[in-house]
């Protein structure tokens, strides 16, 4: 049994020369307790009984043919429900962009980091997933019942969007289907330094940028508002975006949803309903000051991190 005083790793990859690797790294550190496995079903039935701070798995695991008979997003989303405040790290070998948005959307993964990896680099992300997972579970579960309380917080007044994408058609079908379906304040931009001039005079809930711009690319523009808003939701369309750049918007911008063109209408609405309903949840429980610092952690442990950096930011400032 792994002891209460001591953050606990669970390492999961099916070579064992990584797995000794790794336990033998980070048994150097006397905070931390590891435990590594070969097989995801046993790591599952570790993480039900014993309060876990990280996990940390393999991408795929393969047959000794090489073939793959399984894969880490699916194993992460057990480990998301079973135990929502632990951190996901996942290693891959190969990253694609579709893997990167499964982890954004659905797995709420921490970081992505590729093999093969620098232990020196891979022990700073652990350090800063173990902040995230130990200052948060403990106040999640103690605000749990304001939190989820979401009826009290709906959002008043109309939704404030702002959507950027150099394609007029794109922008008018955006509006268009807003206009029909919701009641939101809709402002469009063909240039994303135009927008990012009106973002700073004006408060917005939610921010939809297209990826490919030749002024200056979505995931550029949503880290320039990030600088100056790190509390506004951001969704990234992309129809485009490398590999690289995708994995950058997961492990640097701390993105709120990445959606593919061509999208589903139906989706980007619940889409934008839920980022707006986030903003303004945290914005009004912010406005209690006995809530403040905390729930800096809170929105961590529900994988906001842009939020959080945001309350950070004024809470210094203050």
């Amino acid at each position: 049994m792994p002891s209460s005083e001591k953050s606990v790793i669970v390492i999961v990859d099916q070579d064992e020369a990584v797995l000794t690797s790794l336990h033998s790294f980070f048994s150097l550190e006397s905070d931390y307790n590891i435990f590594v496995f070969t097989k995801p079903k046993e790591a599952l039935d570790f993480i039900q009984t014993n309060a876990t701070d990280v996990v940390v798995t393999e991408h795929y695991w393969l047959d000794l043919k090489g073939r793959p008979i399984g894969e880490g997003l699916p194993f992460l989303s057990k480990v998301k429900a079973i135990s929502p405040h632990t951190t996901r790290i996942i290693l891959a070998t190969i990253v694609d962009k579709e893997m990167i948005i499964h982890a954004i959307n659905d797995v709420g993964v921490f970081q992505i980091i590729e093999k093969p990896w620098d232990n020196d680099k891979l022990r700073i992300v652990i350090e800063k997933g173990l902040m995230k997972s130990k200052k948060s579970k403990d106040l999640v579960e103690r605000t749990r019942k304001e939190i989820t309380e979401t009826s009290r917080y709906r959002p008043s007044g109309r939704g404030r969007v702002v959507v950027v994408d150099d394609d007029e058609i794109t922008l008018t079908s955006i509006k268009s289907m807003f206009d029909l379906k919701a009641d939101y304040d809709i402002k469009t931009f063909t240039r994303p330094k135009e927008a990012l001039i009106y973002l700073r005079n004006n408060e917005v809930d939610i921010i939809i940028a297209d990826y490919l711009m030749p002024e200056m690319d979505g995931i550029s523009f949503l880290a320039e508002v990030k600088k100056m808003a790190p509390h506004y939701p951001g969704i990234l369309l992309t129809g485009y975006a490398d590999r690289e750049n995708a994995q950058r918007a997961v492990n640097e911008l701390g993105l709120y949803h990445c959606i593919e063109k061509p999208w589903d209408n139906e989706d980007l609405c619940i889409v934008v309903r839920n980022g707006i309903e986030k903003k303004r949840l945290f914005e009004t429980l912010y406005k209690k000051k006995e809530h403040k610092k905390e729930l800096v952690f809170i929105a961590y442990a529900r994988e906001d991190k842009e939020f959080a950096l945001g309350l950070a930011k004024i809470l210094k400032d203050e």
